[in-house]
C-alpha cells in the first residue's frame, strides 16, 4: 500500500510540475509551483477570513471553507464560488 501511495503521490506531483511550467513557472519546488498556481489562477474564498477572528486558520481552512471537500457539496461550493466570488464556510459555534 505505501508504493502505491508514493506511486500516485509522484505521478500527481509530476503533472502539477508539468501544468506549472507550461503556464510560465521557472523553478523546480512543488511549494513554490502551487504558489505558483494559487497566485496566478486566485480563488474568492483562498484567505478571506485571515485577521477576521472568525477561528478558521491556515490549517483549519480545508476543513472550514465548503469549496475544499473532496465531495459533491465542495464541486457545487467550488462552482458557486467561482461564479458569485464568494467564500462559503462552514459555521463554528462555541456551544457545548
Amino acid at each position: 500500500m505505501d508504493r502505491g501511495k508514493a506511486w500516485s503521490n509522484q505521478i500527481t506531483n509530476d503533472f502539477v510540475m508539468k501544468v506549472v511550467k507550461a503556464q510560465g513557472y521557472e523553478g523546480n519546488r512543488l511549494d513554490g509551483a502551487i504558489k505558483f498556481l494559487e497566485g496566478k489562477f486566485h480563488i474568492p474564498g483562498d484567505n478571506i477570513w485571515k485577521g477576521k477572528n472568525v477561528g478558521i486558520s491556515a490549517k483549519s481552512h480545508h476543513l472550514d471553507d465548503l469549496a475544499h471537500h473532496p465531495t459533491p457539496i465542495g464541486l457545487f461550493f467550488s462552482i458557486l464560488t467561482q461564479f458569485t466570488k464568494t467564500g462559503y464556510f462552514r459555521i463554528k459555534s462555541n456551544l457545548s
